[in-house]
């Protein structure tokens, strides 16, 4: 038994085995043109991927469309005493309200991954991207004097959050998941 407490209160997950469950092993699958599924990261106004049948699946953005209320949650909390029972309830609220946005997400990628599941693909490929250097701070960047030039870290700040606000990684794990669970559909790459 596993006890976990979020923002909203504990939860308890309980994990149990039965052995008369059959162990599910699935069917080699051969990839085809017919059967495989690719996908693209795209990140471009409203869409979030593109696959290979030339399809675009719709963002969300749940941070984005959270941030003015999440920011004025933040700076009412700023100002308050530290210690203070009104922090602490600004505090919590600030805390349902990043609990809102991440199980928006998560929900958003499992009913993404549903959607994809159910074309009749059987292989899944998408893009190997390298989600820790994408929202990487630009370096900085020095003269011979030692002042600082311009790096487009401002216009990076942008980009980054919105590729932590897509949360690929996470998609791409659900996927993963959804298309092991489902019957005659191999594994993702």
């Amino acid at each position: 038994m596993l006890l976990t407490k979020k923002s909203d209160g504990w939860y308890a997950t309980i994990c149990l085995e039965d052995p008369t469950v059959p162990v599910f092993n699935p069917d080699e699958i051969v990839p085809t043109w017919e059967n495989t599924l690719g996908m693209d990261a795209v990140l471009h106004e409203q869409d979030y991927l593109a696959t290979s049948e030339g399809t675009k699946l719709p963002s969300l953005k749940s941070f984005r469309k959270s941030e003015k209320r999440l920011a004025k949650v933040s700076r009412c909390k700023e100002k308050k005493p530290k210690g203070s029972k009104s922090r602490r309830r600004l505090a919590k609220r600030q805390g349902r309200e990043h609990q809102r946005i991440a199980r928006a997400r998560i929900d958003h990628s499992f009913k993404t991954a549903h959607a994809l599941v159910r074309t009749g693909k059987k292989v899944f490929v998408h893009e190997d991207l390298n989600l820790k250097a994408l929202s990487k701070r630009n370096k900085a960047k020095q003269d011979e004097d030692g002042k600082f030039l311009p790096n487009g870290q401002a216009a990076k700040s942008g980009l980054n959050k919105s590729w932590n606000d897509a949360a690929f990684g996470q998609f791409f794990e659900i996927l993963e998941y959804i298309a092991g669970k489902a019957p005659g559909v191999g594994d993702c790459s």
